[in-house]
């Protein structure tokens, strides 16, 4: 039989076998099992008789492709009970109590759990932190009480409790504001963004440092004698230092600094309690091989005598030392993007007992109808108007009208935060890097004196002229040996060490890794991660309230275009460190950050929460009016208290086109309501360039005319005679369009009536892309994103 069936094969070979045999191999050539079960009995036969091969519905050759498909499908049912296992460990670890939108209470107990805070950044491990018994557990009885007349709460404490968390998609969910969450990770946003890996600025240490003797109350400049062959092997170092000089009056006052005369010194040299910053140069054989810069915090009498005596003040009246306040802001970072591009940073966060405010929106006033003085309308950037927010109270409009940033003396004159907790005994500082886009300098004229006791901008000026710069973005990203924002931000830490004892107030913020493009902040992402750690490790978090915040979200560029681009760009970050002491003492507060998550909040409600900081110092005595109500947003309140549950973006100063509350549908962009309205916005612009500062601007500018709507949106208001009557049927349209020339896009929310044809923009007309080359005949930012110049006649 074998031979029989090696013969058929080999006739099967060379092509000669039966027809029969022929149509056997072209439907399955399959084997048969009986094959094998008569072989005695067709052994007998002759070795010439012919080979019958029959069909078969189960082929031998598949039965090890059989068991492989039944291991496989073990192997995936295995699987699968793995992850449905997991995936219930995992819901029963996230289901404790702590899990609750409110501190679990007893009615009659005095003892409540901290909230449970973490969140979960995708792609990242999460790591919750070791909480002892003694701090989950705090007793009530301990708490002092607050009471203050000037913190109302618009709706009670029994009312904003046992309110259900946002369903899944919403940061914020109620009637009157449903604001949603978006996925990090949307490919219209990926497709632009790329994860750059941190570089650090020189590969060489700086070969200077500066040392504080407590002792003495003086800086001293050392040389590291380790490093002086690394930067001249052979020939001996000449070094120097020059002190860094304001000019004290005048218009360039902020802008233009001075070097003294190099003064010589060898390893080191103590330096004057008077210099507040140096430049560093070391020469071997008369050539520069080493420049650096150092600023300084040199102890001050004046300071010093304040900080006394407040703290006999709080003395003489049995009061503890008050919480300091250090507000650490970046520039241009969404509250999304924060997940997206630093999400150690945003994974350190969660894990540590931060309090995250997701439904944070931005403010910024309509300028375009405005009744102030048409010269007072020059800047244009969002960064002002929410900083003035926060340190002022003041929307956009007022706060130009009455602190006059383009005036000499303007700004010395406004009332910022940060000058009452001076009066009221702490130290303050100001830092913020990129000394071109500062934010009371770009298009102002910024401060005559300093407008804290330490002051950061006459270093960085110095520092960006004479050391050596590499740019990011057309930002300056490194400074001599360190990036810029090293500088914001040892400065803090150089603030929290040198007043550790004392009180003190400190804004920090920086522009130069995060303002101009979306991915640029990746690569700070673990170095920012180091600044938080190095915060906690000297005990500064112990009792300093924390404010790590944003502005905005990117406001230019490709993803701006995009649905996720709009949402992102009024979202910023924002979350709050309270102290665990403060925590203990207020265990209202924990409550209330913990409600605040999930409700719309604002900067005017920052600024509130920095009134109600002094207030709790028990020092400020004409609380009336130093802790008065924010003059542009009357009904926003202190974050320290619960937020109403159902506000809406009117109730708190949030105009329509930067509301992220109303609830738009896409429509037709081509339909004649989008187009006709696009006119509209597009005369409206003109109308607004030929008029500004007097016409001044006019024969500059070409008028602009429409090209093409780029996408329209559609958000109905609920009005009460909506059904009955006309003239209240209003609807709000939020259309990005294009213009001609040279495709200008601009972004604009109006509510329109389309039965009496009445448009009323709000907020300010956004251009989305750059206009740097179309506007160079113009100046002033207040037309600047508006015009499109005349071309130069060429003769």
């Amino acid at each position: 039989m074998k031979e029989s069936v090696k013969e058929s094969h080999k006739l099967i070979k060379d092509g000669k076998q039966t027809e029969h045999s022929k149509a056997i191999k072209n439907s399955s050539r399959d084997i048969n099992k009986n094959i094998l079960n008569d072989r005695n009995d067709r052994s007998r036969s002759s070795l010439n008789s012919p080979v019958v091969w029959y069909e078969t519905k189960k082929p031998f050759r598949w039965r090890p492709l059989a068991w492989r498909r039944k291991q496989w499908l073990l192997l995936l049912s295995l699987a699968i009970f793995v992850f449905l296992v997991n995936a219930t460990l995992n819901h029963l670890d996230n289901s404790d109590p702590d899990n609750a939108s409110d501190l679990d209470r007893d009615g009659d107990e005095k003892n409540f759990r901290l909230q449970h805070l973490h969140s979960h950044v995708p792609g990242m491990k999460e790591h919750k932190p070791r909480i002892t018994t003694n701090d989950l557990t705090l007793n009530l009885s301990s708490s002092s009480s607050f009471s203050t007349s000037y913190f109302t709460e618009n709706v009670s404490a029994a009312h904003n409790s046992h309110i259900p968390p946002p369903p899944t998609g919403y940061l914020v969910w109620s009637e009157r504001c449903k604001m949603p969450n978006l996925d990090p990770y949307l490919p219209e946003m990926m497709r632009h963004f790329k994860r750059e890996k941190y570089k650090p600025c020189h590969i060489e240490t700086p070969l200077t440092r500066i040392e504080f003797n407590q002792t003495f109350g003086r800086y001293t400049l050392r040389i590291n004698q380790e490093l002086v062959k690394v930067y001249s092997k052979k020939k001996p170092l000449d070094c120097c230092y020059q002190t860094i000089e304001r000019n004290s009056t005048g218009g360039r006052a902020d802008c233009d600094v001075s070097l003294s005369e190099c003064l010589s010194f060898r390893d080191r040299t103590p330096l004057a309690s008077t210099i507040d910053n140096i430049l560093v140069t070391c020469r071997a054989n008369r050539k520069q091989i080493y420049r650096n810069g150092h600023p300084l915090m040199p102890e001050r009498p004046d300071i010093r005598e304040r900080l006394s005596a407040w703290k006999r003040y709080d003395k003489t009246h049995n009061r503890k030392k008050p919480p300091n306040v250090l507000m650490i802001g970046i520039d241009s970072i969404s509250r999304i993007n924060l997940i997206r591009a630093m999400p150690k940073t945003a994974q350190y966060l969660y894990d540590n007992e931060w309090f995250e405010l997701s439904g944070y929106n931005k403010v910024e006033e309509i300028l375009l109808n405005s009744s102030i003085k048409i010269d007072l309308l020059q800047i244009d950037d969002n960064t002002f108007p929410n900083l003035m927010a926060i340190l002022t109270g003041l929307n956009k409009t007022t706060a130009l009208k009455r602190c006059k940033p383009t005036v000499l003396h303007g700004l010395d004159n406004c009332n910022f935060i940060w000058h009452t907790f001076r009066k009221y005994g702490y130290v303050t500082a100001y830092a913020e890097d990129e000394a071109s886009i500062n934010t009371f300098n770009y298009l102002k004229v910024g401060f005559e004196q300093p407008p804290a006791d330490y002051y950061l901008r006459p270093f960085l000026l110095s520092a960006e002229q004479h050391l050596q710069v590499k740019l990011k973005s057309n930002l300056i990203y490194c400074l001599g040996y360190q990036h810029s924002a090293d500088y914001v931000y040892e400065y803090a830490l150089e603030l929290s060490r040198r007043y550790r004892n004392d009180t003190y107030f400190g804004l920090f913020w920086t522009n130069t890794f995060s303002h101009n493009a979306i991915s640029d902040c990746t690569s700070m992402d673990g170095r920012m991660v180091e600044y938080l750690k190095r915060f906690a490790d000297s005990g500064t978090l112990n009792d300093t309230i924390v404010i790590f915040f944003s502005d905005h979200g990117m406001r230019y560029g490709p993803t701006r275009k995009t649905n996720s681009g709009h949402l992102e760009e009024r979202l910023p970050f924002i979350f709050l460190w309270l102290p665990q002491q403060l925590k203990q003492e207020y265990p209202s507060f924990v409550s209330a950050l913990s409600t605040n998550k999930n409700r719309l909040t604002n900067p005017y409600d920052l600024h509130m929460t920095l009134k109600h900081i002094l207030a709790l110092t028990g020092r400020v005595k004409n609380k009336l009016d130093e802790l008065a109500p924010s003059e542009s947003c009357p009904r926003c309140q202190s974050l320290l208290k619960p937020v109403p549950y159902n506000r809406s973006c009117d109730d708190v100063a949030i105009e329509a086109h930067w509301c992220t509350c109303l609830h738009y549908q896409s429509i037709y962009k081509n339909s004649k309501t989008v187009v006709t309205l696009t006119h509209l916005l597009i005369d409206h612009i003109n109308d607004y360039v030929e008029n500004f500062q007097n016409k001044s601007f006019a024969k500059l500018c070409v008028p602009l005319t429409f090209d093409h709507v780029e996408s329209a949106y559609r958000s109905q208001l609920e009005l009460p005679d909506k059904q009955t009557d006309p003239n209240t049927y209003q609807d709000i349209y939020r259309i990005l369009f294009y213009t001609k020339p040279n495709k200008a896009l601009f972004e604009a929310t109006a509510i329109y009536n389309s039965v009496t044809g009445y448009m009323k923009v709000t907020g300010e007309i956004s251009r989305l892309n750059s206009y740097s080359h179309d506007s160079e005949c113009v100046s002033d930012g207040g037309a600047k994103k508006y015009c499109s110049c005349h071309k130069k006649k060429i003769f």
